[in-house]
């Protein structure tokens, strides 16, 4: 059903599911319903195959975290409702997707904390979301993880759309080491951070230290250092600038030559073309702020990612990281020369670092065993004490 300007009407939609529900059908998925049948649909669109069977794991039959985020997308387009990503990693079936879609429609619940892998005799590993908030793409660290461990992703609550409170990463890290102590009471604790979640989890880390707990490892996913004194605009400025001649000169075969005018002057064109890239995601950020106070329902979920995105860049901006020393593991893609030389002022120099050369989105598929090969064996030691 659709309204007159060609949107899915949902009221209608909600109504036709509520009388099926009442007439004591089965579920979505063993009717056939219309959910059913656009879930079956995208499946077969985006995987290329006209059989699919609705009971198989969809990572088992050639998907992957891109192609399930364009499902979700298609389903979104067609049904019209806003669906969180982390429905895929724990109903990876057509049957189980259609259900809890249909579950979702009567539900703005979201999880903080998504089960991956529940299972296991190893102490869990927790990944904190980079800076969108989406964790689906976790569920490609099960690739070079022990069987044996289980692994659960953190999510911000605001992906159901709801108006986003987070004031700092200092609280962020407080509520999610509750969420954490609700399935691990006590430690160690194998705490680790995509990107912006690479600061959320090592001030985790500070704080469970300072309880007097104990923290087995922190592994860092390619995240950018905090800053760890407060600055002046025009210092935030000049840093900006200067970090982005250096990431132009480093990859130059004559490192040890002296930046030539035209790394200079393509330098400061980078520097202004991320300038207006930020204030175009602000005013974005913004627009999404206000309308989340009257009206929820009105912003897609990609507009949800993007306001998130803005919001934990605030808050990132305002951290003043105070450092504390811990067992970290550091994989990064930048080849900034002082990303590990900033991490290791905060966690010590015994922090540990594995450089991958790939984008900074495709990190988790880049991954092998051997890089967190540590952290595996910390988890068995910690686990056969």
């Amino acid at each position: 059903p659709r309204l007159s300007n060609g949107k899915p009407d949902r009221q209608e939609m909600l109504a036709r599911l509520t009388q099926e529900t009442k007439a004591d059908t089965p579920s979505s998925a063993e009717s056939g319903s219309h959910i059913y049948n656009v879930v079956l649909d995208a499946w077969r669109s985006v995987l290329g195959q006209s059989s699919i069977d609705s009971s198989q794991n969809f990572f088992e039959i050639g998907g992957d975290s891109l192609s399930a985020v364009s499902i979700l997308l298609a389903v979104e387009a067609e049904l019209g409702i806003r669906l969180p990503t982390y429905l895929f990693a724990e109903h990876p079936t057509v049957d189980a997707l259609a259900n809890a879609i249909e579950e979702q429609l009567y539900s703005t619940d979201i999880p903080t904390v998504v089960p991956f892998r529940s299972h296991g005799n190893q102490r869990p590993l927790f990944c904190i979301h980079g800076l969108s908030g989406g964790v689906l793409f976790c569920r490609d660290l099960l690739n070079v993880l022990p069987a044996e461990q289980p692994f659960y992703a953190l999510q911000p609550k605001a992906l159901n759309g709801s108006y986003y409170q987070v004031d700092s990463i200092e609280s962020m890290a407080s509520e999610y080491i509750e969420e954490l102590k609700a399935i691990q009471l006590d430690g160690p604790y194998f705490l680790s951070g995509f990107s912006y979640g690479g600061t959320v989890a090592f001030e985790m880390a500070r704080q469970l230290i300072e309880r007097g707990e104990s923290v087995a490892q922190l592994m860092l996913f390619d995240p950018r250092p905090p800053h760890q004194n407060n600055r002046s605009f025009i210092g935030r400025l000049q840093e900006i600038s200067l970090n982005n001649l250096t990431l132009q000169t480093v990859s130059f075969k004559n490192r040890h030559r002296k930046p030539t005018l035209w790394a200079h002057a393509r330098a400061r064109l980078i520097f202004l073309r991320r300038a207006f890239r930020s204030i175009g995601r602000n005013i974005v950020g913004l627009i999404c702020h206000q309308i989340l106070r009257h009206d929820v329902a009105s912003i897609p979920i990609r507009q949800i990612y993007r306001y998130i995105a803005w919001k934990h860049t605030v808050v990132f901006n305002r951290y003043i990281a105070q450092p504390q020393r811990v067992n970290a593991l550091l994989i990064h893609t930048s080849r900034h020369p002082d990303v590990a030389t900033k991490w290791k002022s905060l966690v010590g120099d015994d922090l540990r670092t594995e450089f991958v050369d790939c984008l900074h989105k495709d990190l988790f598929l880049h991954l092998t065993p051997g890089m967190l090969e540590a952290t595996n064996d910390a988890a068995n030691t910690d686990n056969r004490a």
